[in-house]
């Protein structure tokens, strides 16, 4: 069962010309797929990852996420992911465990921990966004612009290489969210939403408020200084235009 065994996880890894190489002949990158075709080989249940692109350049750790994914998904692994970086945790996690000093400080799914600001201690967390899962409902190639939905939320985004009915993981950074009491005109921004302010609270820098939104069920986040909550008497329950730039929304497919 040996050698189609090895050419299977080989392809499974992109490693497939690669088969006669010893590991230590490989680039990082080529690396860190081998381990995971050894861990693989065993036929695991669960697939324990420890910080697996901390030795690895940018470009090169967005490719291995995007392979482990593929992966995961192909395979319908069980993944437990160890990392420091809030990347991978916004573009590869469903569950989050966040640990501080041998306790649990906070748990849950990574939609609901973002949506409600409650990720501490994590280093890279720079900001507060909102990581939650999407799907394509399709592409506008002349406006080279897809179409992408989570419930009520619905958004447009550069054109993203994955077909209809894909999933994809959506990134909505706080500070990307611009708070309107009316539709405006004449603007490059894409994407003008109807939503629903939940609470209203400070944020780290005393100028500043972080407003709890919902657009139906699916929760934004939007930073705005105290001044312009005023403005715009920002209240829970309040009725609120949240409106979005294409080129502001991250979608990791």
């Amino acid at each position: 069962e040996r050698p189609p065994r090895i050419e299977t996880l080989l392809e499974l890894t992109r490693l497939q010309e690669l088969g006669h190489r010893r590991p230590s002949a490989l680039s990082g990158g080529q690396q860190q797929r081998a381990a995971i075709a050894r861990a693989l080989a065993r036929d695991p249940q669960v697939l324990l990852l420890d910080e697996p692109f901390a030795a690895v350049d940018w470009a090169l750790r967005e490719s291995l996420r995007r392979e482990l994914v593929t992966l995961q998904r192909s395979l319908a692994l069980t993944v437990l992911l160890v990392t420091h970086d809030f990347e991978d945790v916004a573009k590869l996690a469903s569950h989050l465990v966040v640990l501080e000093r041998g306790r649990v400080a906070a748990s849950g799914t990574v939609e609901d921990l973002t949506a409600r600001n409650a990720v501490p201690g994590i280093d890279g967390w720079r900001e507060p966004a909102v990581a939650l899962d999407a799907h394509i409902e399709g592409h506008d190639p002349h406006r080279q612009l897809t179409h992408i939905a989570a419930g009520a939320l619905r958004l447009e985004v550069p054109l993203v290489d994955a077909p209809p009915g894909a999933t994809v993981r959506v990134q909505l950074a706080a500070r990307e969210v611009i708070l309107a009491s009316q539709r405006p005109e004449g603007l490059s921004l894409r994407n003008t939403l109807e939503a629903r302010v939940i609470t209203v609270e400070s944020a780290e820098h005393p100028a500043l408020r972080l407003v709890h939104l919902a657009v139906g069920e699916t929760r934004l986040l939007s930073l705005v200084t105290a001044d312009a909550a005023r403005d715009l008497a920002l209240e829970p329950g309040k009725p609120i235009l949240a409106l979005i730039k294409a080129v502001a929304i991250g979608a990791f497919a």
